[in-house]
């Protein structure tokens, strides 16, 4: 009388398979084990893995915590501290963003992401000169990297050095894809053109278009109105149009681009309300954001200013333009900046305030020196034809 059972086949209940499901389990319940042990926070790789979940789902106050614990127990992990670091600067806390993000580049000297992100801090405390320090670093490490190339050369326009802006953003514009490259590529023709350029950057970029190695059409209408293919008053009617979740980046793009060829065509009245327009778009941390920001502090103050890492407000005078605004005033690099029109001059007051800045007016700034004291300077707001425009 057989044994089997109807349904069920025999070779089910012969040894090897049943052995087999036996190894199979054993091997998924070990490795279930084995994700728990590193998942959990039980030793310094759960509370780091605990802590890039954390960051990766953008709960940058659980990742700072769980990456606290692991470094408490992993004092020595480079990518701990650059993660904190890299999510107390989410926060805006670059008080302490900068101390985890320079103690990775400390640990790890050679380690280029540790380089690059100290550099994004810098640049985050308008510290220019900082973050292009670092991001020299990056690119020896990494010499292959497109990005660090063009975020270099962003930094490159904003101190005016238009030889090196233009080679580091033509390699990034070379090497880099999609938006990234769309964005060298554009920002190329920029630092061409308020160098003197316009001719040479306009023929190199229709060579750009010629050849249709970048697609999209965020690159063919930026670059057909460059070129001047395309008249400044549908451009700028076109940038009402543009939807999508990118809208403010675009549209910052856009007053950027029209106020850059205005400048470089001497224009500075136009071009310097299109920059602000660029401002009042929101767009905060896009690259013509940044730049729009810069154009301006030169534009109608003539002098650059740092964020204060150790202090909730004030911003630091790190150069000032001869013969503009700022110097006319009286104020000089080293100053502290405490106030903007009775406000204190944090990061966003002072964003608000060159969003709306009026040329021609005059701006009340409380400057602190070197031995304490403070003053009120008033600073009469340019452009006009006596100070420089680059």
């Amino acid at each position: 009388m057989s044994d089997s059972q109807p349904g069920i086949p025999s070779w089910t209940r012969s040894p090897w398979v049943k052995w087999s499901w036996l190894l199979v389990l054993v091997v998924v319940v070990a490795q279930s084990l084995d994700y728990h042990w590193r998942a959990l926070p039980t030793s310094a790789d759960g509370y780091y893995a605990r802590g890039r979940a954390d960051y990766m789902r953008r709960q940058y106050r659980d990742a700072i915590e769980n990456l606290t614990r692991s470094i408490e127990l992993e004092p020595k992990d480079a990518d701990a501290y650059l993660l904190r670091g890299k999510a107390y600067a989410k926060l805006q806390d670059l008080r302490k963003a900068m101390p985890d993000l320079k103690r990775a580049v400390e640990l790890r000297p050679d380690y280029e992401k540790a380089h690059a992100a100290y550099a994004d801090g810098k640049a985050a405390a308008w510290d220019v000169n900082g973050a292009i320090e670092e991001l020299t670093r990056a690119i020896a490490a990494d010499a292959l990297s497109g990005r660090y190339c063009l975020d270099r050369g962003k930094l490159f326009y904003d101190i005016e050095r238009w030889d090196d802006a233009a080679a580091d953003l033509r390699r990034g514009a070379t090497v880099l894809l999609g938006a990234d490259q769309v964005t060298a590529q554009l920002l190329l023709w920029v630092a061409r053109a308020r160098s003197g350029e316009a001719f040479g950057a306009t023929a190199e970029l229709s060579r750009i278009m010629a050849t249709g190695r970048i697609h999209g059409d965020r690159f063919w209408t930026n670059a057909r109105f460059l070129c001047g293919e395309v008249a400044e008053p549908a451009y700028l009617a076109s940038l009402a149009t543009v939807e999508g979740d990118d809208r403010d980046e675009r549209q910052a793009e856009g007053f950027f681009l029209a106020g850059a060829k205005r400048l470089a065509f001497g224009d500075r009245q136009h071009g310097g309300a299109l920059m602000r327009s660029a401002l009042r778009t929101g767009a905060d941390g896009s690259y013509a954001y940044d730049r729009a920001r810069v154009e301006l502090e030169n534009l109608l103050l003539g002098f650059h200013p740092m964020r204060l890492e150790e202090r909730d407000a004030g911003l630091a005078v790190f150069s000032v333009t001869p013969g503009g605004p700022a110097e006319a005033a009286g104020m000089r690099p080293g100053s502290i900046v405490t106030s903007v029109r009775g406000v204190s001059a944090g990061r966003d007051a002072f964003l608000a305030f060159l969003a709306t800045a009026e040329p021609g007016s005059t701006v009340e700034l409380q400057v602190e020196d070197g031995a304490g004291s403070r003053v009120n300077v008033p600073v009469r707001l340019t452009p006009d034809s006596s100070a420089p425009t680059r």
